[in-house]
């Protein structure tokens, strides 16, 4: 019995070791990954911004959108490719709709389904003594440490940067326009609160790219009239308070919200199809040759 729990000791050392080391190999591989943006222009936001903006109409651009990515995450984002000395940012196109500031955002971090995968995204850009000051899956973080970090070496922790633009087909029958709304706005029949969070983040993020000499464009994506005239009032009139604000900071704002636009431009209430997200994207380029940018 002695030589068993002998065993067992020597094996769990041996595994916090090998845990250890892991973790310090790729902690290492985190801190002088070079992370390389070579463009000038970069394109940011969440799904709507994913698939609403293709930088091949966009010169020297591209996109680095992450399906539900907040403001919270994109201003970290920023942040570490800032840092990056081989990049050379001008531009940053971010997405300023409704949907960017809805108390959705706030449950990202924390619901056990959803946390995970952004906990996995978001783990070299933002430590832990960030996440403990907002509500987070204490328990996933950990699980993301271990089998991210300490499992095996992985030279490229770059998950966050996403894998471009993303196209889609029109499908807009096969959409449900109260099921959008209720997923982004609702929770049990009652309208959610605003991201305060994000909302602070978005001004931070504005903050930030003043001080860098980093032009900022936010973009409200179109949305069918269906979706934005079912928008809860409450979240309109923050939205607009905060849009005022942005103006008062001479921050660029391309608001394309009710741009008319077909039915076969649209893939779903809320995101664009390619041939809407060609049309957009081709609005945004000229707006910003007419900006200067």
């Amino acid at each position: 019995m002695k030589k068993f729990i002998q065993k067992v000791t020597i094996a769990f050392i041996l595994l916090i070791c090998f845990l250890i080391s892991n973790f310090i190999i790729n902690n290492h591989f985190i801190n002088n990954q070079k992370t390389e943006i070579n463009s000038k222009v970069l394109i940011m936001g969440g799904s709507h911004i994913k698939s609403g903006l293709d930088p091949k109409f966009i010169e020297n651009s591209k996109n680095i959108a992450f399906p539900g990515e907040t403001y919270f995450d994109t201003f970290h984002k920023l942040k570490y490719l800032v840092q990056k000395s081989k990049n050379s940012i001008s531009t940053v196109i971010c997405g300023f709709g409704h949907n960017n500031i809805c108390g959705l955002n706030d449950d990202k971090y924390v619901k056990e389904a959803m946390s995970i995968e952004y906990l996995e995204r978001i783990y070299p850009i933002i430590p832990y003594k960030t996440l403990k000051h907002f509500d987070v899956n204490k328990k996933g973080y950990l699980k993301t440490i271990i089998r991210k970090m300490c499992l095996y070496p992985k030279t490229s922790h770059e998950a966050f940067i996403g894998n471009g633009f993303n196209g889609r087909k029109p499908a807009l029958e096969l959409s449900k326009v109260n099921e959008r709304i209720k997923h982004h706005y609702y929770a049990q029949d009652t309208v959610r609160p605003v991201s305060e969070r994000d909302i602070q983040y978005l001004d931070s993020l504005v903050s930030f790219t003043a001080k860098q000499n980093i032009n900022l464009v936010v973009v409200n994506i179109p949305q069918h009239k269906e979706y934005y005239s079912a928008v809860p009032a409450p979240i309109k009139k923050r939205y607009q308070k905060i849009e005022s604000r942005l103006k008062e900071n001479n921050v660029r704002i391309l608001d394309l919200l009710k741009l008319d636009l077909e039915d076969s431009e649209y893939s779903n209430h809320d995101h664009l199809s390619n041939k809407g997200a060609a049309i957009v994207s081709s609005i945004v380029s000229d707006s910003l040759n007419q900006w200067g940018l």
